[in-house]
């Protein structure tokens, strides 16, 4: 089974749309957050999308989502940690944004979001 992945969609759905209707043969796919465009939105995909939150999305939609009603039926919304079944697949998912400040040694900021992390069942 073939699995699809999508990174920052910002919003990009005709996009995605294109994407998914020229790889017609995956029947799922993957997407590491960032899905909303900038005004919140989000879209009913063609197939089903498996995602994890970003930094750029509408927090009361996933909230909505968490609490079974998806922004789409075809948008799967995975909270963090896991295991969570998707397809043959199982996974542990860990989505936002992260900030590491170190302080007086330099100011350092690290930012980061940690994608999906998959391994057979």
């Amino acid at each position: 089974m073939q699995i699809g992945a999508l990174g920052d969609i910002h919003g990009a759905f005709d996009v995605v749309q294109d994407i998914i209707a020229r790889h017609a043969d995956v029947p799922l796919w993957v997407q590491v957050g960032d899905i909303a465009s900038n005004d919140g939105e989000y879209f009913r995909p063609l197939r089903p999308i498996y995602w994890i939150k970003g930094n750029n999305e509408d927090f009361d939609v996933i909230a909505a989502a968490v609490n079974g009603q998806p922004p789409a039926d075809t948008l799967c919304y995975l909270t963090n940690g896991g295991p969570h079944v998707v397809g043959p697949w199982r996974v542990a998912a860990l989505g936002g944004t992260f900030e590491l400040l170190s302080g007086d040694e330099g100011g350092l900021t690290v930012r980061f979001s940690i994608p999906l992390v998959a391994g057979a069942m």
